[in-house]
């Protein structure tokens, strides 16, 4: 380390190339001194502070750069040591000196002084610590082997040879020994260390062995099914030896304690060890209480519970509801009787014995009630020819059917069973759907009977009907239905009116009036000697006309009288309104009539009434 220091203070020393520069020095770039470099000169030539822009950079000498206006502030990455080496810097700003150093035996691939730049960048490329050629480093190493020699030696001689040996119990395979080679590498280790192997160490009966690998050091471990017991080392380990340790287990099966046979009874079976049965009977008259068959448990006790021999006693059988038994004996081989009560179905057995397993050979008999027929339910009536307090026998049946307008609630054929008959309930049948209503809108409660319907027409039509019905047994009661509603024809209300309704995109002057309702749209003109004055089409809404663009009601107004030709009081204007009268007058020595000179004409739509007068001599 101090020698590395004391490199580091000449080198700080004897650099002076990256410097602020006064009016005396020299810094002359160099294209080839920077490529050497690995620079590339980017940033702004200066000669002075003033053609530097920014409060923090200055003109300073940045190397083979020359003058260049650089942030003496900046700072480059700290450099990182070498493998086998070492760096130090002074710092870390423009300007900084870094300087490498290797450890002994290795010498640097590059430069040894790097210096921090007005880019931020160290020049030069990072050195690296190569192994001298005249030294080979420390030793390969070789799984399970060691080599003679001295221990922890970092380099060797050209030349040194090592052994290696492999550890106890790994066997060699190729060549042992390496040397340092004049180029300073270890020649190549062509040596591998095989463990040795002890053989399979064997399989135990009722267990397994868990572990597959049989060679030095590793081991196997042995374990018993349930019901079986280890006997010996349950670990074995195969040694440099090339043999097991200790020996092969063996697994033992567990043991139960031992049975005895009960009193007024019998065993058969000895074993008592892992899954042997024992078995137990009874003598005559004598049934097994508690576990007949019993079998040794992996833990080492008998399943079930302790055998005994009991006097066989069937007890009391099943009551028979609406009859009794006979007999109050209820041992081994008794025997009971059944009878039914008078009136009802004896279905079933009439007696029944004890027997060996302590049941009765036949479960109690049934004695089924009769059904009495009161009335068909409500709405409803029997198929089948039955009357009012008929008894019906279990298992007969009755079928029913509903009125019209019901429907059955449960099933049509009803069985009496033992003195019950269940009938079904008639109820209201409900409707199947909607009502439908053309040109209008429908809200209902529901589809059960008594629901109740609403109905709305849409814009243009009216409800023909009833507002609400309900739906009654089925159907809905009377519907309405929605009609147009009709606008007014035109020309009864528009004086001289002609109307011409639009159909399958023209226009029609034959249409029946019905046609005018919702929507329909109609062309208007007048009659000769009128003229239109007003909106030219309209359309029905709501049973009123609608005019386009707002405006109001047209009106065929009646054409004026030309007056060409007409000799009128000089007061009239050259066209005459109508209704309006003149009077005509014929030139001197002419008259319209005999004895009459003038005469009243009177503008009817556009001609005169009567015709134009011709005056004669």
């Amino acid at each position: 380390m101090a020698i590395q220091l004391e490199i580091f203070a000449w080198a700080v020393l004897t650099v002076c190339v990256y410097t602020s520069a006064d009016s005396g020095s020299v810094c002359a770039p160099s294209t080839a001194a920077a490529a050497a470099e690995g620079r590339s000169c980017s940033r702004k030539r200066c000669t002075a502070d003033s053609d530097c822009r920014g409060r923090n950079k200055r003109c300073l000498c940045d190397g083979p750069c020359g003058m260049s206006c650089v942030n003496p502030n900046g700072t480059c990455r700290e450099p990182e040591a070498p493998t086998h080496g070492a760096v130090l810097f002074d710092r870390l700003t423009f300007g900084g000196l870094a300087v490498y150093s290797c450890d002994d035996g290795h010498v640097l691939s590059e430069q040894a002084q790097r210096q921090c730049t007005g880019d931020r960048e160290w020049t030069w490329q990072a050195p690296e610590c190569i192994r001298n050629s005249t030294t080979c480093g420390e030793a390969p190493e070789v799984v399970h082997a060691m080599y003679d020699g001295e221990r922890r030696r970092v380099s060797f001689d050209v030349g040194e040879r090592l052994l290696y040996r492999c550890n106890s119990g790994f066997y060699r395979i190729g060549q042992p020994y390496i040397y340092c080679g004049e180029n300073g590498q270890w020649s190549s280790v062509q040596l591998t260390c095989k463990a040795r192997s002890c053989g399979n160490p064997g399989d135990i009966a009722n267990g397994r062995r868990e572990g597959l690998l049989f060679t030095y050091p590793n081991r196997v471990t042995y374990r018993c099914n349930p019901g079986y017991t280890l006997q010996g080392r349950p670990v074995r380990v195969c040694l440099s030896t090339q043999q097991w340790s200790g020996s092969l287990p063996h697994c033992q099966p567990v043991s139960c304690p031992a049975l005895e046979h009960p009193e007024n009874g019998h065993r058969f079976g000895t074993e008592v060890t892992y899954n042997k049965v024992v078995k137990f009977s009874c003598s005559t008259g004598y049934i097994v209480r508690g576990s007949a068959e019993r079998t040794c448990g992996a833990d080492g006790t008998w399943s079930g519970e302790e055998a005994s021999c009991a006097v066989i006693n069937c007890g009391e059988p099943d009551p028979v509801w609406n009859g009794y038994w006979e007999g109050r004996d209820y041992g081994h081989r008794a025997e009971i009787s059944f009878s039914c009560r008078r009136g009802f179905l004896h279905v079933g057995a009439t007696s029944a014995v004890c027997q060996d397993d302590e049941t009765w050979s036949s479960p109690s008999p049934h004695c089924f009630g009769k059904c009495e027929i009161e009335r068909p339910p409500s709405h409803g009536s029997f198929s089948s020819r039955v009357y009012s307090g008929q008894l019906l026998s279990h298992g007969d049946s009755v079928e029913v059917t509903c009125d019209a307008g019901y429907q059955l609630e449960g099933d049509r054929r009803v069985t009496c069973d033992n003195g019950t008959l269940a009938l079904p309930a008639c109820n209201p049948r409900p409707c199947d759907g909607m009502p439908v209503l053309d040109d209008g809108e429908v809200e209902v409660t529901g589809l059960a009977h008594g629901s109740l319907a609403t109905f709305s027409c849409v814009r243009g039509f009216r409800l023909d009907g009833p507002r609400q019905t309900t739906c009654y047994l089925g159907s809905w009661r009377t519907l309405p239905s929605c009609q147009p509603i009709l606008c007014p024809q035109l020309d009864e209300i528009v004086d001289d009116a002609r109307i011409h309704l639009l159909r399958d995109g023209s226009y029609e002057s034959f249409f029946q009036k019905n046609d005018l309702k919702q929507g329909a749209e109609v062309l208007i003109s007048c009659a000769p000697g009128t003229t239109l004055q007003g909106p030219r089409k309209a359309e029905c809404d709501d049973g009123q006309w609608v005019y386009r663009a707002g405006q109001g009601q047209p009106v065929c107004s009646p054409d004026p009288c030309p007056v060409n030709g007409v000799n009128i009081q000089s007061d009239h204007p050259d066209e005459v309104r109508h209704a309006e009268r003149v009077t005509f007058r014929c030139a001197d020595g002419f008259e319209v009539e005999p004895g009459q000179t003038q005469i009243t004409l009177t503008c009817e739509r556009g001609q005169w009434t009567p015709q134009n007068p011709t005056c004669t001599e």
